[in-house]
């Protein structure tokens, strides 16, 4: 058994897969390298900050997207944003009633953004019943409810906290059962 171990056949055969090994090592480590170089052209970053209109108050749904890409969010409650995009990109910030706002990340960890309000609202949509219109398209009366407006009191559904507070909705329940 020793003998067929350090027959020639056997250490050529043990020769050519040590030289296969090497050759797969060196095919690796060309991989690492070339992948830590495009991930360092391309570096990403976690982004936060806090969106706030120009008196200061926050803006919840605010649009953040990375421009010219498609990693997107919102903004929550208390205006507070996480976006992952690269380190050189560009953010953009979109809110209806608001002026647009683009921001170079360069770099940062943390970008506070302050809308300004926009005059030129007429582009801006409107939910209506059965779907969105633009409010220069829109030919009919309009009527607002605002966020204070609906949480001022209780109510189990979007329905019951419309009943009375906007002109010409009617809202009816088809059924006896409470909600």
């Amino acid at each position: 058994m020793i003998s067929i171990l350090f027959s020639p056949k056997v250490a050529a055969s043990f020769s050519s897969t040590l030289t296969g090994v090497h050759f797969l090592k060196k095919i690796a480590l060309s991989i690492l390298v070339l992948q830590t170089f495009f991930m360092g052209a391309t570096a990403q970053s976690v982004i936060t900050g806090t969106v706030r209109d120009s008196k200061g108050e926050s803006l919840s749904g605010v649009s953040i997207h990375l421009k010219g890409g498609r990693t997107a969010t919102t903004s929550g409650s208390g205006g507070n944003y996480s976006i992952n995009v690269p380190t050189n990109g560009v953010l953009l910030f979109t809110y209806v009633g608001h002026a647009e706002k683009e921001v170079p990340v360069n770099n940062q960890r943390s970008i506070d953004v302050i809308l300004e309000e926009s005059n030129n609202s007429l582009d801006a949509l409107v939910v209506v019943g059965y779907g969105t219109v633009r409010r220069k398209d829109l030919t009919g009366a309009v009527s607002s409810v605002s966020r204070d407006e609906i949480n001022a009191f209780p109510s189990a559904n979007v329905m019951q906290a419309l009943t009375g507070r906007a002109a010409g909705v009617q809202v009816k329940q088809n059924t006896g059962a409470p909600g």
